[in-house]
């Protein structure tokens, strides 16, 4: 159930528009630090796993609720600081299945790009997820997302080179997860998730006057699928592989594919560590590690550090350092 992909089939996906680029840049971010410090999650049977199967896994026999507050603060090497906060709730209901809601809000807080012009994100984000182990070694769930969004760009083009151009795109996106997650033996699960997403946006012109403006339409589709391997209570094993392609009416299509390895150590019964390498098609590397620390009664504390976090919009930032910490607690 593991995913293959020739590198010679995909394009490189620097030759991409901006708005293409952030689209493939963002898909990579992480509700949890722990999946952010491992990277590899769809076979990690807990709900912080990317993977919406994962939410009713632990199947607590009683009415169970959790929730984590988090907060990821992304810095570039243009000077761009973006900041992110998000609050969710994790229900688990015996015999009925997890239902999660997430809640996220993005913005860019200094907004310096690379060529001393503006960059702006601002994003609003809702999750709503659902899963049932539906067998004792085989979980199901699916996501839906909403995305409203706002992008400010300022670039320079060809034809007018003295006067930077500004354009406001507003950007709303509806995206559909489906997730599987089985348990092969005592030491393997494995997993699969399959997405799609429709996102429509209104793009305005400006220069030292209005220069007009454009609606676009576009997909997004991904599979990933991943393994995981615990050979004991305090070592384990995952690996992902995941396929993206965005197929837009303007922009085009772009397309990757990426593979990511982490691992987690536990050092002490209250502490574990995480490390984490993710490649993809276009000969980039992220690297993270990870910490969580569980000795606070039922509280549980992650942080996280990645280390070029968005590849695709190196050409606009420069590398991102992504840090990353969460609280979950328990109701």
């Amino acid at each position: 159930m593991f995913i293959v992909f020739s590198s010679n089939a995909l394009g490189d996906v620097t030759d991409n528009p901006y708005l293409l680029r952030l689209g493939l840049a963002l898909d990579r971010t992480r509700n949890f630090p722990d999946t952010t410090g491992r990277q590899a999650s769809l076979a990690f049977p807990l709900p912080t796993s990317r993977n919406p199967a994962a939410d009713d896994w632990l199947q607590f026999g009683e009415l169970t609720v959790f929730g984590s507050l988090l907060n990821v603060e992304a810095f570039s090497e243009s000077g761009t600081l973006i900041s992110a906060t998000a609050g969710t709730a994790n229900i688990s209901v015996p015999d009925l299945g997890a239902l999660s809601i997430t809640v996220a809000r993005t913005d860019t807080l200094s907004k310096e790009t690379r060529h001393d012009l503006k960059n702006n994100l601002e994003s609003n984000e809702l999750f709503l997820g659902y899963s049932r182990r539906i067998f004792d070694r085989i979980a199901l769930g699916g996501e839906i997302r909403l995305v409203d969004a706002k992008v400010r760009e300022e670039f320079f083009t060809t034809e007018v080179r003295d006067v930077a151009i500004r354009s406001n795109t507003d950007i709303f996106t509806r995206e559909l997860n489906l997730g599987l997650l089985a348990q092969i033996n005592e030491e393997w699960y494995t997993a699969f998730t399959s997405s799609i997403s429709f996102t429509t946006s209104d793009t305005e012109l400006r220069g030292t006057a209005p220069l007009g403006s454009f609606d676009d339409e576009s997909w997004l589709y991904s599979i990933r699928s991943g393994l995981g391997y615990m050979p004991s209570k305090s070592l384990s094993f995952f690996l992902d592989g995941n396929y993206l392609k965005i197929d837009s009416d303007l922009g085009g299509i772009a397309e990757i594919a990426r593979f990511a390895f982490g691992s987690e150590l536990w050092v002490a019964k209250t502490s574990v560590l995480r490390v984490g390498v993710g490649i993809d098609t276009d000969n980039e590397t992220t690297l993270s590690i990870g910490y969580g620390y569980f000795g606070i009664k039922s509280v549980m504390i992650n942080f996280a550090y990645q280390y070029n976090a968005a590849p695709e919009i190196r050409a606009e930032f420069g590398r991102f350092h992504l840090l990353s910490a969460s609280l979950i607690v328990p109701f």
